[in-house]
């Protein structure tokens, strides 16, 4: 995890990896004041602890989540997927497929089908009912 201070604010960038795997951090957030940058960093902390297995890296962690976040229109969706399956969602802004994530949730459904349009509204509209 990493913060680094800019003239529009700070970028949070996390997920980084040394070692045999190298990988460049992400970015999570930009232009954010100090007071939000320790409130994404402690969110963000909570979320991994809660949802990452044991002694799992955060860049291997991270390989199992969707994202999708317009900070223009103050909407984060990220999801937590294994094995083709949702395992969790957080939601920031609109929560207003949070019902349909629940029950793909619940039903332990394949989302391989449709997994590229997961993070928008069309995944919803264009599934019919009983893919749901």
């Amino acid at each position: 995890m990493g913060a680094i201070a800019t003239d529009g604010g700070w970028r949070l960038y996390v997920c980084g990896n040394g070692g045999m795997k190298p990988r460049h951090a992400s970015l999570l957030a930009s232009d954010l004041d100090q007071e939000t940058l320790i409130r994404y960093i402690d969110r963000f902390l909570m979320f991994y602890i809660r949802t990452a297995d044991r002694l799992q890296r955060t860049a291997t962690w991270l390989d199992h989540l969707e994202v999708f976040n317009d900070s223009k229109r103050g909407i984060y969706k990220r999801l937590i997927l294994e094995d083709d399956k949702v395992r969790g969602a957080v939601f920031y802004g609109d929560t207003s497929d949070g019902q349909w994530y629940a029950e793909l949730m619940a039903a332990g459904r394949s989302i391989g089908p449709i997994r590229d349009k997961l993070l928008f509204e069309s995944a919803y509209s264009e599934s019919a009912p009983s893919e749901r």
